[in-house]
């Protein structure tokens, strides 16, 4: 999956000019943003693609000739001026897409809108990203969030399946997460370096395949210890059993009646 699946996120399609297009009702057509400098933005895409992209009022708006779909790999890669972007409905994130914003603090999509795949390092080194709204996805890739040094709180959607190698490496104000519980595949390093990562909360029936390395360096002095994760009731054992989460103290799912360290949920 992660040779290839990535890859069609260089795929590019063209539409039709057509003068005399606006927002549709569901926004599905726009991407809105600001930056620090109250100018347009001007990313990677086609002149194709864009119909305008207009700045006004303290928002940018791009309004394309059909739905977006994609955001192109490297589409705002270091556009350093972005503050924050609301997306439509969109099946692929690609690589690098918003790499190195600097200045992105939130990311958000339209009402019951989001992002099925988030391609490798899709907002990797986004140093002040704070906020992001997920919905919808199934799959993080590589070091999607690596390095946001500023995200403290971040809800995965019960949509999700898949989290990348090194997916949220080096967020070191990230102080507890959610695993969903239809998540298959931590990737190796995934919270490596998350240095105030104090509890997760592991939903899965199955133990997730996790890789190695996959909690390094997380809250505490030592790898592996001082970081809560309470599992399942039902699956407590078997997370027990389960030879990557045997290094972990695992605790049961009555939070209160328990202090220390992996726990049924």
């Amino acid at each position: 999956l992660q040779d290839w699946i990535f890859n069609i996120c260089c795929y590019r399609s063209y539409h039709a000019y057509n003068p005399m297009a606006k927002p549709n009702k569901e926004k599905s057509n726009c991407i809105y943003y600001t930056t620090t400098n109250e100018k347009i933005v001007k990313p990677s895409f086609s002149k194709h693609h864009i119909l305008s992209n207009t700045y006004n009022n303290g928002q940018g708006v791009m309004i394309f000739s059909e739905p977006v779909g994609l955001i192109e790999p490297l589409s705002f890669n270091k556009k350093h001026t972005i503050t924050s972007v609301t997306l439509p409905d969109i099946a692929i994130i690609g690589y690098n897409a918003f790499f190195d914003c600097k200045n992105l603090k939130i990311v958000d999509f339209f009402d019951n809108a989001g992002a099925l795949l988030i391609g490798n390092q899709a907002f990797a080194n986004c140093a002040n990203l704070q906020t992001i709204k997920l919905s919808k996805t199934k799959l993080i890739g590589d070091e999607v969030f690596a390095n946001c040094k500023k995200i403290a709180n971040i809800k995965l959607p019960t949509s999700l399946d898949f989290i990348g190698i090194g997916a949220f490496y080096g967020c070191c104000a990230l102080e507890s997460i959610t695993i969903p519980p239809n998540v298959q595949h931590i990737g190796f390093r995934a919270f490596m370096e998350c240095s105030q990562l104090k509890t997760i909360y592991c939903k899965p029936q199955v133990p997730p395949a996790i890789g190695y390395e996959t909690y390094e360096n997380v809250h505490g002095s030592f790898p592996l210890y001082g970081i809560k994760i309470y599992v399942p009731k039902s699956a407590y054992d078997t997370y027990l059993q389960y030879k990557r989460f045997a290094n972990y103290e695992v605790a049961p799912e009555n939070w209160s009646k328990y202090k220390y360290s992996i726990y049924p949920d």
